[in-house]
């Protein structure tokens, strides 16, 4: 269950006291004049709140306003799309259809035709990183592309102008092994960590390290943006869970269920993260709930996650086995064991990583073992 940690729990309270003891000698020192210090500030509190603009609105006035706020900015982001004249409420709604189906679970796109008619003998070959890659993110428009490497640097590439840029370090030295990044919906924010057990957040807009958070101790082997926000998950081999609020660069809270090290995290719309580990297990934490769902079936660490919907995701283990499952049963829905076959010693090559195609049938996955990547589709 989602925990705050004991450090700031004593914090607050050693804080608590020491303010009450402040208090307590301010008032024997001055006598009475604690009232009317008091009875200023709250008259400056409701002069404050009278100028605010939303002080009297009810809850429904308020819901009315921030839907009235989200069309209009969606009006915005469709006028650079297509000619004012075409702009009406059936675009409008199909937008909103599809974003409601989207965050549901509802909507699926059909994309396995794709891949049969890609011609995947002409790779498209980037260089950049002095070590061995270790991680890749896309942007959600696929436009940027964002890698790290074992060593320490992070790259991000524009697809469209085929430019690249180093991003991480600043300076030409080298520095810890990134293992993994994740680049906000709006393309805004990137973030990296590794084995340097501090979260490396970059600007793309600004063109520069906004901070390293810090709160792990030990390797950072999994970040994931929530859904359109600036809400960030993190998964580290000191077996906890952490939420990021990186609009303002602050921590959230601790999410403490693993037995062992977690190895990889994801997320979609909803407020809920998805991590696996080295206990063989897979769990979903529903954040405002304070609770977790723990998912087993694999017989061997689980190295990797992917969330296809809300409803659905795949994990790859050390067994060898890639299972879909839903978040509605505890056991997974279908079982490919052997997905990359069997190594000379009888053992099954792992399943190192995956990823799905959000809101579709299919997803990839990969071995390090094998050498070799795999298409499926539900």
């Amino acid at each position: 269950m989602p925990k705050r940690s004991r450090a700031s729990t004593a914090r607050s309270s050693k804080n608590g006291r020491a303010a009450a003891q402040e208090l307590e000698s301010d008032v024997e020192s001055d006598g009475g004049s604690i009232e009317g210090e008091t009875m200023a500030s709250s008259a400056q509190l409701h002069d404050d709140l009278e100028d605010d603009p939303f002080f009297a609105e009810t809850a429904d006035e308020k819901r009315a306003r921030m839907a009235k706020d989200y069309l209009q900015k969606l009006d915005q982001t469709i006028s650079g799309e297509v000619d004012a004249a075409e702009i009406d409420d059936e675009i409008i709604a199909h937008r909103l259809r599809q974003e409601t189906a989207e965050a549901s679970g509802r909507l699926k796109r059909k994309v396995a035709d794709q891949f049969k008619e890609y011609d995947f003998g002409k790779a498209d070959v980037r260089r950049g990183h002095k070590g061995a890659a270790t991680c890749v993110s896309c942007s959600r428009d696929d436009a940027v592309v964002v890698t790290g490497a074992k060593d320490g640097t992070v790259m991000k590439w524009d697809i469209v102008s085929e430019t690249k840029q180093r991003i991480f370090p600043s300076s030409k030295k080298f520095g810890p092994s990134i293992m993994t990044t994740a680049v906000s919906d709006d393309g805004n924010l990137i973030a990296m960590a590794g084995q340097a057990s501090k979260i490396h957040v970059y600007d793309s807009r600004a063109g520069k390290l906004l901070d390293d958070l810090s709160g792990h101790k030990g390797l950072i082997s999994g970040v994931a943006f929530r859904r359109n926000s600036h809400e960030l998950f993190s998964g580290c081999f000191d077996r906890t869970g952490k939420v990021w609020n990186l609009d303002e660069m602050a921590y959230v809270e601790s999410l403490f269920g693993h037995y062992s090290e977690i190895t990889s995290m994801d997320a979609m719309h909803g407020e809920r993260a998805l991590s696996c580990g080295m206990d063989r297990t897979v769990r979903l934490w529903k954040i405002p709930e304070e609770t977790q769902l723990v998912f087993r079936g694999h017989h061997a660490a689980i190295d990797c996650v992917s969330m296809v919907n809300e409803e659905c995701f795949v994990s790859g283990s050390q067994d060898g086995a890639l299972s879909l499952w839903s978040t509605k049963k505890k056991k997974p829905l279908s079982v490919i064991k052997a997905a990359h076959g069997l190594r000379d010693t009888g053992d099954a090559n792992w399943v190192s990583s995956v990823a799905a195609y959000r809101v579709s049938k299919c997803f990839v996955e990969s071995s390090k073992h094998h050498g070799h990547e795999h298409i499926f589709a539900q």
